[in-house]
């Protein structure tokens, strides 16, 4: 049975609120004071989402990532790009840590040498570290 507190976020949610839908479908996520349901979670990120709420852009990608149901890292980063031209510091992070991992994006380390010229190429530490990371 949903509390109190759940019934009142729901009507807020149902009435248009981003806010409230963000805050829904996160405790359809993580099953708080709800039974844990992923397709109702994408569902109330997706309405808040098409509102513009940043937070709800990337929580969907976080939804992509994390594969519920198949991981699809192109589809999230698409999301976490959305939000991080916006300014979006969290989806700005993740963005630059599926580049860095070469998650949806193809790793090119031939234009990565080419974009830290020689100090990619040397053996200096700073050179190194460049290429390790």
């Amino acid at each position: 049975m949903m509390g109190e507190e759940v019934k009142t976020l729901r009507a807020r949610a149902e009435s248009g609120d981003p806010d409230a839908q963000n805050r829904l479908a996160n405790r359809y996520f993580k099953g708080e004071a709800v039974k844990i349901d992923y397709d109702l979670a994408f569902q109330w990120y997706r309405k808040a989402a098409d509102q513009g709420l940043l937070k709800a852009i990337y929580n969907l990608g976080i939804l992509h990532k994390d594969g519920f149901g198949d991981p699809n890292h192109e589809i999230a980063n698409r999301y976490f790009l959305q939000a991080a031209r916006k300014g979006y510091s969290l989806a700005q992070y993740s963005l630059g840590r599926s580049y860095q991992q070469g998650r949806g994006f193809a790793v090119d380390l031939a234009a990565q040498r080419l974009r830290h010229g020689r100090e990619g190429e040397s053996e200096t530490a700073s050179g190194r570290n460049r290429l390790d990371e």
